[in-house]
């Protein structure tokens, strides 16, 4: 059976859930509801994941005990990550705490339901109809562009690793070689807006680090995938709005770039990670690391760094293997504790995540930032002597040499492969 829609709930809240689940599949709408959609024999949190893995839709049934609940936080924060519609269904009249489901519905369209339940049945009957279609062209849109299990590297230098695998034509494909941020504005850019609106709109407020934001020389605004302006930006200063994470967003100043005017139209999609959903929309490029990647061009066009690795008689890419060294030197001494495993594989090689957290350090990270950044899965975890771990995913061509030196050093046999 295919599922459309995952019922997100408080177990306080149980009967509301199952009077949905019966009235949307009455309606010829499959849904996906804990427990009774949970196989015999399988693990709580494995049958979580793969509902919301299944379903495009995730319906949060929201009341003050949604709100407490530390089980629909880990839900919704899951359903945030993997890019599902979140359909906010309130039965009660009340709002999410800031520091609780608030951070993951900052933008809802309510669904009220707390007058009459009968008639909001209704109401969200029509609405998923209305998504499904759409999000059924989408997945097929998307159906010759699978990514391989690729995190994004915090530290960006010289290009953003992209997740997926399509080479771009070099004629319409742009490669920015110098220190420069890509900020996309699809969210507020309409067409004919003025000369001042636009640059308005491109250079207020970001979430970037002062630091990274003084390093950069030119912003690429873009539309859709393709650069519709260049700043040559002149300073940048930070400002009174905070984003979610209580840090102070960046304002750039600059003046239009006639020099690039070449660059207008062309795309910058492979700077982005593939798939539906909006990622972090602003990019920072050639910062720390000034010389390009010579390994990574082609007929000066960009291709992935698609590098894998032989292991323990298997082919990995560099977040699996590093997942596998470590599951591997953890089975080989067991005794080992979390700080010997720190000596052994040091924080530092993965750069500014560490190489691997504390499970539940790694839970909470995603709950508060909405992005996955550790394997966590219930057969990725590894249990150690005193803790269960969680392996970061966030490796790229930027850090997985040092790895690979480092396990070499603890006596794993790493292989490129052919």
């Amino acid at each position: 059976m295919s599922y459309q829609v995952f019922i997100s709930h408080s177990t306080r809240n149980a009967d509301v859930a199952s009077a949905m689940k019966s009235f949307l599949e009455s309606q010829g709408i499959r849904c996906w509801k804990a427990p009774e959609d949970i196989p015999p024999g399988t693990v709580w949190s494995t049958g979580i994941m793969r509902g919301l893995k299944e379903c495009p839709i995730v319906i949060l049934i929201f009341s003050k005990d949604a709100d407490e609940s530390t089980n629909v936080l880990k839900e919704i924060a899951l359903a945030d990550n993997f890019k599902k519609i979140i359909v906010p269904f309130r039965i009660e009249d009340c709002l999410p705490g800031d520091e609780k489901l608030g951070y993951f519905l900052c933008m809802p369209q309510w669904l009220d339901a707390f007058n009459s339940l009968e008639s909001a049945f209704n109401q969200l009957s029509t609405r998923v109809r209305g998504l499904l279609p759409v999000l059924e062209e989408l997945d097929n849109s998307d159906a010759t562009n699978e990514s391989e299990d690729f995190s994004e590297v915090d530290t960006v230098d010289a290009y953003i690793e992209t997740s997926n695998d399509v080479d771009y034509p070099a004629e319409e494909s742009l490669i920015i070689t110098d220190p420069a941020v890509i900020i996309r504005i699809s969210a507020s850019y309409t067409p004919g807006l003025s000369e001042e609106e636009l640059q308005q709109a491109s250079l207020g407020d970001w979430s970037i680090s002062l630091e990274k934001a003084s390093q950069a020389k030119f912003a690429y605004i873009a539309n859709k995938g393709r650069v519709i302006e260049v700043y040559e930006l002149t300073g940048c200063t930070e400002t009174d709005s905070v984003n979610k994470l209580g840090k102070r967003r960046v304002r750039f100043s600059g003046r239009k770039c006639l020099e690039k005017s070449d660059d207008i139209n062309k795309s910058i999609r492979h700077y982005f990670p593939a798939g539906r959903g909006a990622a972090n929309p602003i990019k920072y490029l050639n910062i720390d690391s000034p010389q390009p990647r010579e390994q990574n061009l082609v007929d000066g066009v960009r291709r992935k760094d698609a590098t894998k690795y032989q292991f323990n008689g298997m082919t990995l890419g560099k977040g699996r293997l590093v997942l596998e060294v470590i599951r591997k030197h953890s089975t080989d001494n067991p005794s080992l504790c979390f700080g010997e495993l720190e000596e052994a594989f040091p924080q530092s090689l993965q750069g500014s995540s560490g190489v691997f957290a504390r499970s539940e350090e790694a839970i909470k990270i995603l709950s508060e930032t909405g992005r996955k950044r550790h394997f966590l899965n219930e057969d990725e975890v590894i249990r150690i002597s005193d803790t269960t771990i969680a392996v970061s995913s966030q490796w790229g061509a930027g850090n997985i040499d040092k790895f690979v030196e480092r396990a070499r050093a603890n006596g794993h046999v790493i292989e490129v492969a052919s």
